[in-house]
């Protein structure tokens, strides 16, 4: 028997609104590509209650407003908590970007495209690889045409380590979180935590940066603005932002909600290998195959300097923890650590180390007193920040070493490279506490997640793989 209109409002509760609806709620939830059961799960609440909240059946407790906002790290009234308060519409997003939805299980993984949405079926496979193979290795901009398949591998209790068992090493049961692989020949050039922790960004090899879940992998969103294969995505430190660099000779910087373009950076004359925004989130350095590295307004565009001391390309940028310095580092193995507003090299810095390999990467620690290098003949290396003198050499990779970088917590560094391994050592006595190697080609790229208890790692094997890091005490 057919239902009236009227039994059905009694059957379902949820039709009628008492409150407005909370769409500040719903967009900061979707926006993060979690369900409601996730959320529900995460905050000790029935996932109805979620349903309840969002439409206006219902307006949550001061506990679970508490709760809510922890969860979001947003205010109440940035999430609508406040009664009278919540949006009837999302004002700052645009109206034909659709808002993500993933999927929680393993049925579908969703991405969004600006202007679409594209749901595939995942297919168990392997990992993630990074931006040097595919410049070195003469590839070019290979533009890929079609949807793109997403592979995310989740990994339960199945897996198992290839963790280290050296004496005196720690091997951690189980680390791997989860493994994703796009579509087969696509390379992920470089990998990064967002500030807060919950989103991973991937610059890919089909001209796209790609938006994921950090804790689960799955593809939030695509942006789409390159013309040809993207070599580096780097966050700014407001979490809203990402800084691009193509081999279409751009850096674009767009916005992680929406995917729109904010500002293009285009007076490179060659291939943007590399960039890194200042810890102000005002500025952005840019390296490029010409051997120049660009510094830049971040809003509006405009050049502020040139620093031109490079001979060859310039594979690796960071900033001092006060903006004051910018260290870079290329093929002609000599670190660069000048003054970014002048590109006036340092008058204090001299670099004492050999320059018979390039520099793949450099790093400046959270202190500001230390930076390290990972070389082409195998080695990593510490350097006093103020004097270039020597501290420590890391010793134990094997072949060429791509990738090096401090925790955030300032004791770790993890390092990876051609001999497949991700090395996490004691930064201070350089002693190897962890070794990963579930990856079966070069290391490109190792970056941390913000709390120094997870690592996210892109391989030639054409995969980006997360690990749990579990540390012994030093």
């Amino acid at each position: 028997m057919e239902e009236t209109q009227g039994e059905k409002k009694k059957r379902d509760p949820l039709m009628k609104a008492q409150y407005a609806p909370n769409l500040k709620l719903k967009r900061e939830r979707e926006l993060r590509g979690w369900s409601q059961a996730l959320v529900a799960e995460q905050i000790g609440a029935q996932s109805n209650l979620i349903t309840r909240w969002e439409t206006g059946a219902a307006f949550p407790s001061p506990y679970y407003r508490q709760k809510l906002c922890t969860l979001f790290e947003k205010d109440a009234a940035y999430l609508g908590l406040i009664k009278g308060d919540a949006d009837s519409a999302v004002s700052e997003l645009h109206k034909d970007v659709p808002v993500p939805h993933v999927q929680q299980t393993d049925q579908e993984v969703g991405s969004v495209v600006q202007g679409e949405q594209v749901s595939e079926p995942p297919v168990r496979g392997t990992p993630a690889v990074g931006r040097r193979t595919l410049i070195l290795s003469g590839l070019g901009g290979v533009a890929l045409s079609g949807i793109i398949g997403w592979r995310i591998w989740w990994l339960g209790g199945v897996v198992k380590t290839s963790a280290s068992s050296l004496p005196g090493e720690h091997a951690p049961s189980n680390p791997l979180r989860y493994r994703y692989t796009p579509q087969a020949d696509v390379f992920v050039n470089d990998v990064a935590w967002s500030p807060n922790g919950t989103q991973i960004v991937c610059a890919v090899g089909d001209n796209t940066a790609q938006i994921l879940d950090g804790k689960r992998g799955t593809v939030i969103r695509v942006y789409r603005g390159h013309k040809d294969y993207v070599n580096c995505a780097q966050w700014a430190a407001d979490g809203i932002r990402v800084a691009s660099a193509s081999a279409d000779k751009t850096a674009q910087i767009w916005s992680v909600a929406t995917g729109t373009l904010l500002t293009t950076y285009t007076r490179h004359q060659k291939s943007v290998l590399y960039l890194a925004w200042s810890h102000s989130g005002t500025m952005v350095a840019s390296g490029s195959r010409d051997g120049k590295v660009h510094v830049w307004d971040a809003f509006t565009g405009e050049k502020i300097s040139i620093y031109t001391g490079h001979a060859g390309s310039v594979w690796s940028i960071r900033w001092s923890p006060d903006d004051k310095s910018v260290v870079s580092g290329g093929d002609d193995g000599i670190i660069h650590v000048w003054e970014p507003v002048e590109a006036r090299p340092s008058a204090d810095f001299h670099y004492v180390g050999p320059a018979t390999s390039g520099i793949n990467e450099v790093d400046w620690a959270p202190n500001g007193k230390w930076i390290v290098s990972a070389h082409g003949d195998g080695h990593v290396s510490i350097w006093d920040a103020l004097t270039g003198t020597h501290v420590l050499t890391y010793p134990e990779h094997k072949a060429v070493v791509r990738t090096a970088r401090w925790s955030p917590s300032g004791t770790l560094i993890a390092s990876g490279g051609a001999d497949t391994a991700i090395h996490v050592w004691n930064a201070v006595t350089g002693k190897r506490l962890l070794q990963y190697q579930q990856q079966t080609n070069d290391i490109l790229e190792v970056s941390w997640s913000p709390d120094s208890n997870q690592l996210a790692s892109a391989s030639k094997d054409k995969s980006m793989v997360v690990y749990a890091v579990d540390a012994p005490h030093m």
